[in-house]
């Protein structure tokens, strides 16, 4: 996941070459808000 100081999210899936360059950030927005929250987590620490 790449999340970018506009708050533009890239997220990736790397198993396949087909999916390395599909954005899936809108097609898992709870997967996201998991990851942005476990990046602020260790970001506060």
């Amino acid at each position: 996941m790449t999340l970018h100081k506009d708050g533009y999210v890239e997220l990736y899936d790397h198993t396949t070459k087909e999916k390395e360059t599909k954005n899936i950030a809108k097609e898992h927005p709870e997967l996201v808000e998991e990851l942005k929250n476990a990046l602020n987590t260790k970001l506060q620490k």
